[in-house]
Parts: structure tokens; sequence; C-alpha cells
């Protein structure tokens, strides 16, 4: 897939061992659950072909 793909998912592993070692999070856990939510609306419209409203 290539050298970017390959990187960024090093660096992806390299935030999540800081955080198994106690570092914070890089990204709000508002801001996870909206994104969480984010998907699940947009699955939901796709399985469904309703707009979901956030």
């Amino acid at each position: 897939m290539g050298s970017q793909y390959e990187a960024g998912h090093h660096t992806l592993l390299k935030q999540f061992l800081l955080m198994a070692r106690g570092a914070p999070p890089p990204v709000s856990p508002t801001v996870t659950l909206e994104l969480i939510r984010f998907l699940e609306a947009a699955n939901e419209s796709r399985e469904t072909g309703q707009t979901v409203f956030l």
C-alpha cells in the first residue's frame, strides 16, 4: 500500500503505546465520542437509506 500508509500506522501504534503507558490521549474523549456517533449515524443511514440527524 505504500510507505505513507505504513508511516501512518507506525505513528498510530506509537500513540497507542504512549497512552498504554499513562500518557494522555491525543484526542479528547468528547471528540472521540462525537466521531463514534457520526460513524454510527453514517452506518444507520447506509442501512436504512434514511437521513439520520445528529
